[in-house]
């Protein structure tokens, strides 16, 4: 087995020497899933159907939640989509699940966001939020669990929706964002 690096633009460089490859079995890919999404969103550089891929597993399934802080207001995907303004969220760039996460919460579930991308990483959004910059931010909830801890303890931090194919035990009472997208359907 031969490792050949490919770092740049959110793994999308490995993609697309990956998909560019002879399909032959001989040469395989790791990169982060979001940027398929990027095709989605029309974002540049993703000029490649993803579903030409022979997909052979993923190393860890992502649970994406958004978790917003207490002083914003914003306690239910009700309040969030009764915000006279959009919800700032913080992001870390395109193609990566905390971009990602934000605008399908826009235009896929309805939501109003105003997402701030740029931050170097989670823990930067977390502490944007915790200082009123931003309302928070979506990402995994293995993360958020674990780097947010204070906040869960203190009562500071209000999950609003998951981007999940079923409720997580631990959040049960979160609505799921496929769910509220329907409803928001129906309600219209």
């Amino acid at each position: 087995m031969l490792v050949e690096n490919q770092p740049g633009a959110a793994t999308l460089v490995a993609a697309k020497h990956v998909f560019q490859a002879k399909p032959d079995g001989l040469t395989i890919g790791n990169f982060i899933a979001d940027i398929a999404l990027g095709r989605l969103f029309n974002q540049p550089g993703v000029d490649f159907d993803f579903q030409k891929f022979d997909w052979i597993g993923v190393p860890v399934k992502d649970n994406i939640v958004c978790a917003l802080t207490k002083a914003s207001g914003v306690s239910s995907i009700e309040t969030w989509k009764a915000a006279k303004t959009p919800v700032k969220l913080g992001g870390t760039g395109r193609l990566v699940i905390t971009d990602n996460a934000a605008l399908i919460a826009e235009h896929v579930v309805g939501l109003p966001v105003q997402l701030v991308s740029g931050y170097t990483g989670t823990a930067p959004i977390r502490l944007a939020a915790e200082s009123g910059e931003l309302a928070g931010g979506c990402w995994q909830w293995e993360s958020i669990k674990a780097t947010w801890r204070a906040g869960l303890d203190a009562g500071n931090v209000n999950f609003v929706i998951q981007m999940t194919p079923e409720r997580l035990p631990e959040l049960s009472k979160v609505p799921l964002a496929l769910t509220s997208f329907a409803a928001m359907k129906v309600a219209n």
